[in-house]
Formats: C-alpha cells, sequence, structure tokens
C-alpha cells in the first residue's frame, strides 16, 4: 500500500493500537498481537487472511530467525537458567543475605541498587536482567514494592550503557553518526562528537540523579506512591517450605546449603565474559578489515558484535553456575537440569512479548512511523532545533519501543538539517538531543525491550510498572526540555549550569510533592 512505505499518517496507527490496548487492558501479549495484525493488515491492503499469514510465516519468523535478536533470547534463557541454578543451590539466598547486612534497610538498598546498576555499564540488556534477579529478594524482604526495583532497574540501564563509551551502545551511536559525516563530507571526528554530545544528553544524565535522589530521600509521589505504601504493609514474607515442590516456587527451592559465592561467581563472571569477549570480537572485527592499522581502544568496543558477545558471556555464565552446583556437590545433575529448565520456563511469557515488540518495530519501520513524524516537523528556528529533535526522537521511540531504531532513521534526517542551519554547536546539541529522546521515549514505552526486560527481571506486572514510573519519566522529561533543550537553545546558561539547575529542581520536587511510605498505623519507613 503506497500510503504506507511513504510514512503518512496511517503508519501512527500499528503502534497506537498496541500502547493504548497495552495500557487498557493491562495484557501486553494480546495488545502487541493486535498492534502487529493490524499493521499488516496496512501492508497488505486490508486482506485479513494473508495478514494472518504473514503474521507467522514472515514478521514473527524474521523477528526469530534474525541473528542478534536470536542471541539475545538465548542470553534471556542462558541467565535466567543460571540464576534459578544460583536459586536452587542456595547461592542466591547466600548473595541476598550478604547484601542485606549492607542494605539493612530500604534507603541503604535501593542506593545499593542505583550504584549496581551504575556498575554495569557495559549493557542495558545485561543490567536490567542482572540487577532484577540478584536483588529481587533483598527487596521483598524489606518490603520494597517490586514496582520500585523495576523502576530501579529500569533506569540504570539504558540510560547507563547509552552514556559509557566502553558500552555496546557506542557502536550504534558512532556508526550512525559516522555513515552521516561520510554522507555529507563533515570532516570530524564521530566519536569525538559523540563524546561532546554527553554533556548535551539531559534526560538520561537528570533521570540517573532522580534516581538517586528518590532513593536517598525515600520520597515518592502518584501511582509509585500507593505501590511502595501496599509494600510496606504487607505482612512479613513467610519462611520457606523446603518440602515445597520447583514447580510451586518462583526460584526454585533454597533448602541447599550453598554459600553467597556460589551466585556471586557466576554472575561476575558473566559481567567480565562481556567485558572481554567485547574487546576480543571488537578486535577481531577490525582486523577482518584492516590488518595494518593500530586500532583505538573506544573502537574496539564499537566493533564488537554486542548481542553474539553476551550470548556467549550468558553460555560461560551457566556453565560455571553449573560446575559450582555440581562439583561441590550440593545439587545433583538431575536438580542442576530441572533448576535451569525451570529458571528458561520464568521467561518464557517475557519473551514472547519481546519477539512482539520486536515484529511491531519492524512493521513501523516499514511503515516509516519515524520518517513520518519527522518530516510532519516545521521549520523552526535554529535555536530550538534541539528541543524539537528531543521532541520527534522521545514520540518516535515511544510509539516503536525502539531506542536504537529511532536513532537508525532520526539521524539521517536531523544532522543533515542541524549541521546546515546550525553548524557545529547546533549540530553536536542536536546529536545528543536525538540519543536523549530515544531513551526517553524508549524508557516511557510499554512495548519498549527493555521495559520489558525491567519487568521480567523483577517479576513485576507490566502494566504495573510501565503505570508507576510512567510519571517520573515525564517529570524529568519535561524539566530536561525546559531547562536544558529549551534554555540551553535558546542561551540563557550552558549545558552544566542546566545540568546543574536540573538536579536542584528534581530535589525541590521530590521533598515538595513526595512523600514517604508509611505503615498502616503512620509510621514512616527509614
Amino acid at each position: 500500500m503506497e500510503q504506507a512505505t511513504d510514512g503518512t499518517w496511517i503508519s501512527m496507527v500499528p503502534p497506537l493500537v498496541a500502547i493504548g490496548l497495552a495500557i487498557a487492558l493491562r495484557h501486553a501479549i494480546l495488545s502487541l498481537c493486535l498492534g502487529v495484525y493490524v499493521g499488516i493488515l496496512i501492508i497488505q491492503d486490508f486482506n485479513p487472511f494473508i495478514a494472518l499469514q504473514r503474521f507467522f510465516d514472515t514478521y514473527l519468523a524474521n523477528a526469530i530467525g534474525d541473528e542478534s535478536r536470536a542471541a539475545i533470547l538465548l542470553f534471556c534463557l542462558l541467565l535466567s537458567g543460571m540464576v534459578a541454578i544460583a536459586a536452587s543451590s542456595g547461592g542466591l539466598r547466600g548473595l541476598s543475605h550478604m547484601i542485606e547486612r549492607a542494605a539493612s534497610t530500604p534507603k541503604r538498598a535501593q542506593v545499593g541498587t542505583w550504584l549496581l546498576g551504575m556498575a554495569v555499564f557495559i549493557d542495558d540488556y545485561a543490567n536490567a536482567l542482572l540487577v532484577g534477579s540478584t536483588l529481587r529478594p533483598t527487596m521483598d524482604r524489606l518490603k520494597i514494592s517490586r514496582e520500585k526495583l523495576a523502576f530501579l532497574v529500569d533506569s540504570t540501564a539504558a540510560p547507563v550503557a547509552s552514556l559509557a563509551v566502553i558500552s555496546s551502545w557506542i557502536a550504534a551511536e558512532v556508526s550512525f553518526v559516522a555513515n552521516e559525516f561520510t554522507r555529507l563530507g563533515i570532516d570530524q571526528n564521530p566519536f569525538l562528537t559523540v563524546v561532546a554530545s554527553l554533556q548535551y544528553r539531559y534526560y538520561p544524565i537528570l533521570m540517573l540523579a532522580f534516581v538517586l535522589i528518590i532513593a536517598l530521600s525515600q520520597r515518592d509521589f502518584g501511582p509509585m506512591l500507593k505501590a511502595e505504601q501496599s509494600a510496606r504493609n504487607q505482612p512479613d514474607p513467610a519462611p520457606v517450605d523446603e518440602k515445597q515442590s520447583p514447580e510451586k516456587t518462583t526460584i526454585n527451592p533454597t533448602h541447599k546449603h550453598g554459600r553467597w559465592y556460589d551466585a556471586f561467581i557466576p554472575i561476575i563472571v558473566t559481567i567480565l565474559a562481556m567485558a572481554i569477549g567485547m574487546y576480543i570480537d571488537g578486535l577481531a572485527q577490525l582486523q577482518q578489515h584492516d590488518q595494518h592499522t593500530s586500532h583505538q581502544f573506544w573502537k574496539i568496543f564499537g566493533e564488537a558484535r554486542a548481542a553474539i558477545v553476551l550470548l556467549w558471556s550468558s553460555i560461560i555464565g551457566c556453565f560455571t553456575a553449573i560446575a559450582l552446583s555440581v562439583l561441590k556437590r550440593i545439587l545433583t545433575i538431575k536438580e542442576t537440569t530441572l533448576a535451569l529448565f525451570h529458571g528458561m520456563k520464568l521467561v518464557l511469557p517475557a519473551l514472547v512479548v519481546l519477539v512482539l515488540a520486536w515484529s511491531i518495530s519492524d512493521i513501523c519501520h516499514e511503515l516509516g512511523t519515524a520518517a513520518y513524524l519527522a518530516d510532519a516537523v516545521d521549520i523552526v528556528p535554529s535555536a530550538l532545533i534541539p528541543a524539537t529533535v528531543f521532541a520527534v526522537s522521545a514520540i518516535a521511540s515511544f510509539a516503536t519501543g525502539s531506542s536504537w531504531g529511532t536513532m537508525g532513521i532520526v539521524f539521517p534526517l536531523v544532522i543533515p538539517i542541524a549541521y546546515s542551519i546550525g553548524g557545529e554547536q547546533i549540530l553536536v546539541e542536536s546529536i545528543g538531543s536525538v540519543l536523549a529522546g530515544s531513551v526517553f521515549g524508549d524508557h516511557c514505552s510499554p512495548i519498549s525491550d527493555t521495559t520489558i526486560l525491567s519487568s521480567m527481571a523483577t517479576e513485576c506486572d507490566l502494566a504495573d510498572h510501565v503505570r508507576t514510573q510512567l510519571p517520573y519519566a515525564v517529570v524529568v522529561g519535561i524539566v530536561s526540555v525546559i531547562i536544558g533543550e529549551v534554555g540551553v537553545g535558546l542561551g540563557w546558561w550552558n549545558s552544566w549550569v542546566a545540568l546543574g539547575l536540573g538536579c536542584a529542581i528534581l530535589t525541590v520536587l521530590a521533598f515538595g510533592i513526595g512523600r514517604k511510605a508509611a505503615s498502616e498505623h503512620g509510621q514512616k519507613i527509614p
């Protein structure tokens, strides 16, 4: 259908159907299925039978068959299996007890979650799954809501990875910019340009600051406050029944007497394998193209195939967990196998959602959703280009659920305009706005992969996670636009002053409208 391929208003229908139904029905799989089907109907000239056929043999098949996506699916399965083995051996319980000794209060636990999220900067998927699954038992014992944990995890996943100069994100960021620089003949180093744009990425920086403010102040507002209030008033967790069947528990029984390092070692091995693997694979990729050039450290990481590295790191981590449990005779081979497959089974519903989210992202790309949003923006003054770019990127990322997909489509449209109208300064600011807006939209979207993975890792209902996180993201987004994109664009102050003002305003808001969760008798929890 000509309208669909040209990127007109109809390209917005599939994501709006999926997002609207997900919020209204609180059923992610059904909503995404209908959104995908509506998109295929548009592409197939509203032929319902052909659309149903293409739903399975084209879009779902392509979503699963893509090499990088298949690697991510296997990574999730194996990592969940690794966590289940660590739980079944008692290692996760030991690690939780050790963390509890340091995180003896809700404040310390939430600050610790922020610190751990900042430490796992190499990839947002790994960040969400590792931090969420590791800290979930501790948060439950401290009566911190799953919604709060999901927010902490989600807000220190993509924001951290997108800002790190050594991460899986740097490859996409530099390559997108480099392609446009080459095409336009811009004589600038793309990596240094991306680094220069860091100070203009107001949303991810201010979101990381806001998470710390919330954790330190222990104040919440909106739906999150209600979730925290409900969690504080829950009865103490019941003791684990050691005779309970593995099929009836979330992470398998923990009556085995494993030590904390039986969980910590597989986790740290996985993280180290990611870092080393990124370097080795990136170096190999570069050497395939140029045998004689000395390569910079950042470029090596930028060329690594992040999805493949994540897969192999999860394989290494999983085998480490198996070896520890079997060689130490904590679990038998049969018990280890049962725990592995039980952990894999737990993430299957979330992986179905992830596959459907990828499918609707592919449909949005085919329909030209992001291109339509970019073309719909009228010519604006050069001082407001960064703010406009942020808005377009945010809407596109929210509608498609893909920050990388948004960057891939918006960068070729934005860089030529920004460079021709505003020169180098506006160009750098606009690059930062694209990256920040993509993270903001992805952070808010219920069909985003990182939103889904954070919900999965923390075992928080996806609709509840989106409902409680959205007000926080919107508040930070508004402050980012007014103080950062608009204020700096109009020359009111520079980017560093904007970041300082943004942190101050968010602190005032947290203490002004936020309240501490209290018990039923009005006692505030420290």
